[in-house]
């Protein structure tokens, strides 16, 4: 601090401008105005009053003082002058009888007439005393005043007011006061300036005397300084020697703060900057670590050195000239070359055999790619061929990497195999086995999205109970059940199968259509107005059998043709018609009977209805999806999942699919 620029730079510039602060203050602290205190002002003022009422033998009584008038509405002044003047007024011997208001006198008067009869005096008394409390006071006053006042000089605050009181004669006194707002904001300046100007002639004081007391230590200090420089040399090398370096910057800093253009502290820190390159922090730096990685070296031995170490010996060479540091250097380089690539390849082996199985061939093949073509691999199997045999068995051989990286690849062939296998199978209608494959692929490579896609269409395919297909522009919307039983009702606290909204069709139990034995029956479900089949009425808990292309007549309200689609063996599931199970059994088919594959339903309105137990051909018109005998594709149920197979491919129909078909689509 004895000898920093700017630290003196400061205190100069701290005296300086409190200096001038203090001069700012003391002009205006003696700068000249004259303040006409408005109490002085205002007792010359009634004073003057009073002398001129009994020079003109004035006698009786004025009115109190209530407004005073000027050229702009000033509420200050009327606070403060008004109730002054009236002080000044009755300090002063007046010549008049009395100064009162006259209502004021009237409320006395009436006062004094009450407290008198509230202790019984009589009439005549009250009036007697009251008779001589008038005499003693005037009730009306004799005279009128004015009180007004305007500015005479405004800039300074100074005002004049006129005082008058007149009846037949007059008389008026004036003076000039200072606005008692002026008055105070003039003090209050005034005491600011004063405060303002001691605290910044301390200040500027204090300045120059600390700015004097620096300048006088550092001479003293400097002739000190010069006097030790061959003790600064010798402390100076005991600190390089130790290593310690920074300390010893520090000394010859604090000589060159005095001695800033002596040749000998300039060239020993040349020196010391020389041995540091420059930078004395990051050689002290790089010397404790250095004696560090030494007492490892002696007390662990070469083996417990790490990268780190390495890492370490190599800034170390950087920042200062130590002797052997490349040597112990080249030594430990070679061994860790061998640790970090032996580590490299075990931990590249876990990690592929790790993705290997959770499904990712993939990225273990990218990895190990990786690791192979690192130069540093090449190396390390040349170092491997210098080492005796049981330190080469004791490390990881870059060749198993190739047998983990050759297991990647064949897995990866394989699912991708198993895929396309899945694929055509699907493309077939052979959902079960498309199944094993895509799931066999899928598990081995989860890179293989497509196939997850696939199984997850099979498997929402499968679960869903109902499929419905609603055409985007033309065609019927048609409805696929994955069952042998439907039921017809009007819509109340159950949901049918089929909905007729009717009041002719009974609520929640009007028709069940089962196919049993090859045969598709309608039960009648005690419905109120029964229905007609082929013709024929279906009423009171009876059965009869619906034959390809009979009618079914809910009594007018709606009619739907059936369509029996036979051909092709299945397994139905068990049935329940009227109470009775049917156990599922294998359907031969034969030239005289062929099993029922689906039974459709085509309704009168924009609905068609699918009882789907094997297939049913369909096919695509300009009017939509609709049932055709020879029709180019069918609908098909597989393993539980429903497909739409043509000549050429299978579509798997799912909730939330779209199916496009001849420029035609229909949202699942």
């Amino acid at each position: 601090m004895v000898n920093d620029p700017k630290t003196k730079t400061n205190l100069a510039i701290v005296s300086a401008v409190s200096a001038v602060i203090c001069g700012i203050s003391l002009y205006y602290i003696i700068k000249p105005y004259e303040i006409k205190n408005y109490r002085t002002q205002l007792a010359a003022l009634s004073g003057d009053i009073f002398e001129k009422s009994a020079t003109k033998k004035f006698s009786g009584t004025i009115s109190e003082l209530k407004a005073l008038s000027g050229p702009e509405p000033d509420k200050y002044l009327e606070e403060t002058i008004l109730p002054e003047l009236k002080v000044q007024l009755l300090s002063q011997k007046s010549p008049y009888a009395s100064i009162i208001d006259p209502a004021e006198y009237e409320s006395r008067v009436q006062a004094l007439s009450s407290d008198l009869q509230a202790r019984h005096v009589s009439p005549e008394v009250v009036a007697e005393t009251i008779i001589i409390k008038t005499r003693k006071a005037k009730k009306a006053p004799d005279y009128n005043t004015e009180l007004t006042w305007s500015w005479s000089d405004k800039d300074k605050g100074y005002l004049q007011l006129v005082f008058k009181i007149s009846a037949i004669d007059f008389i008026e006194a004036k003076t000039v006061i200072t606005h008692p707002a002026y008055e105070n904001q003039y003090l209050s300046r005034k005491h600011f300036f004063t405060v303002l100007a001691w605290v910044s002639g301390v200040v500027a004081a204090i300045s120059l005397l600390i700015l004097a007391g620096l300048t006088l230590a550092f001479k003293l200090r400097a002739g000190k300084a010069f006097s030790s420089v061959p003790a600064l040399k010798e402390k100076v090398g005991e600190f390089a020697n130790a290593g310690q370096f920074m300390a010893a910057l520090n000394e010859i800093n604090k000589h060159l703060a005095y001695l800033s253009d002596d040749s000998e502290v300039i060239a020993l820190k040349n020196q010391l900057l020389v041995k540091t390159k420059g930078d004395p922090a990051k050689a002290e730096q790089a010397y404790n670590k250095l004696q560090f990685i030494k007492g490892k070296l002696e007390s662990r031995g070469m083996d417990k050195i790490n990268d780190k170490d390495l890492e370490d010996l190599r800034m170390i060479s950087d920042s200062i000239e130590v002797e052997n540091v490349g040597a112990i250097i080249g030594r430990i380089e070679g061994q860790l070359h061998t640790k970090i690539a032996g580590a490299r390849i075990t931990a590249a082996r876990s990690r592929a055999k790790a993705l290997l199985e959770n499904g990712r061939p993939a990225e273990a093949a990218r990895e190990l790619e990786k690791v192979q073509q690192d130069p540093a691999m090449n190396e390390y199997a040349g170092l491997l061929l210098g080492m005796d045999d049981n330190a080469r068995l004791a490390l990881p051989s870059p060749d198993s990497l190739k047998s983990i990286h050759g297991t990647a690849e064949e897995i990866i062939r394989k699912s991708q195999t198993d895929l396309a296998e899945g694929k055509e199978l699907v493309k077939r209608g052979e959902v079960t086995l498309a199944g094993e494959l895509l799931t066999k692929a899928f598990g081995a490579n989860r890179e293989l999205t497509e196939a997850e896609t696939l199984l997850g269409k099979i498997e929402k395919s499968r679960k869903a109970e109902k499929l419905v297909l609603t055409p985007e522009k033309i065609g019927k919307k048609v409805f696929i059940f994955k069952k042998d039983v439907i039921t017809v009702f009007r819509k109340d606290f159950k949901e049918p199968d089929i909905e007729v909204n009717s009041k002719t069709v009974s609520r929640d139990a009007h028709l069940k259509i089962a196919v049993m034995e090859n045969k598709v029956l309608a039960e009648d479900q005690n419905s109120s107005a029964g229905t007609k089949i082929g013709g024929e009425l279906l009423k009171g808990g009876s059965r009869l059998e619906i034959n390809d292309g009979d009618i079914v007549d809910f009594n007018g309200a709606y009619q739907m043709t059936a369509h029996i689609c036979r051909g092709g063996a299945g397994r139905a599931a068990p049935t329940v018609l009227g109470g009775t199970v049917v156990s599922s059994e294998l359907r031969h088919e034969s030239a005289e009977s062929k099993t029922i594959g689906a039974v459709v339903f085509e309704g009168e309105d924009d609905r068609n209805f699918i009882m789907l137990l094997n297939s049913a051909p369909v096919a695509f018109k300009s009017i939509g999806l609709v049932y055709e005998k020879a029709g180019d594709c069918s609908i098909c149920l597989k393993d539980g999942a429903v497909l739409l197979m043509t000549a050429d491919y299978t579509e798997i129909l799912h909730p939330g699919a779209m199916l496009e078909y001849k420029g035609i689509r229909y949202k699942i």
